[in-house]
């Protein structure tokens, strides 16, 4: 068997050996590959162009990936394709109607990063209610020690307590979010393709129109 692995960045020899064990033929990285990634990386990243990609599917069994765009052109190359691998939660960048044409199945990451997606929506919300920025800016400046006043009043911050949060999306992240909306005492809508009881479904043009906050 044939695996593509088309991950950013990746110990390459851990990957060789894993392949070596596994009696498994390893045929191209998508993107550069970095031997013994120690944490740090430098732009640009170089991805595969369609046509390299085609060429280098051709005799794959399996694709792993990331980013790189899996087109009807790449699929219909790859004539012993039976599987793409995607390590993210997004597959936009899959043609799934010629995956699905041609047999091949196609499977994401869904849960991975909830949790992390969760804590930076949140951090980027309080810190825009709340003025954090501003105010780290007056005190790191050392403008608040120069004004000589115990504070600073202005720009006023909001609470997020009875406002509406639109969440527009509404699968394991947005259910995540909605949970510590909640928390702080938001009163939350959302838009979803399939509406459902778990939560107060309204059009987009509504949650554009009621909400404080919106989320995506």
């Amino acid at each position: 068997m044939k695996i593509w692995i088309g991950t950013r960045y990746i110990d390459t020899s851990y990957f060789r050996t894993w392949c070596l064990n596994e009696e498994l033929a390893l045929v191209y990285f998508i993107h550069m590959p970095k031997d013994n990634y120690n944490g740090e990386f430098s732009l640009p990243l170089l991805f595969s162009s369609p046509e390299e990609a085609k060429e280098r599917a051709r005799d794959a069994d399996v694709i792993i990936l990331n980013k790189v765009k899996i087109t009807a052109e790449v699929i219909a190359a790859a004539k012993d394709l039976k599987l793409i691998c995607v390590f993210a939660t997004g597959y936009d960048n899959i043609d799934l109607a010629a995956a699905r044409e041609a047999g091949v199945a196609v499977c994401n990451v869904p849960g991975y990063s909830t949790d992390s997606v969760t804590l930076y929506t949140i951090a980027t919300v309080t810190a825009l209610a709340s003025k954090l920025i501003t105010y780290s800016d007056f005190v790191t400046s050392g403008d608040y020690t120069s004004s000589g006043s115990p504070n600073k009043i202005s720009p006023a911050f909001n609470d997020l307590r009875g406002k509406t949060w639109g969440i527009i999306g509404y699968g394991n992240i947005g259910k995540s979010v909605a949970d510590v909306a909640k928390a702080f005492g938001a009163n939350v809508i959302v838009n979803k393709r399939i509406p459902t009881d778990e939560a107060v479904c309204v059009d987009v043009d509504t949650l554009c129109k009621q909400s404080d906050v919106i989320t995506i």
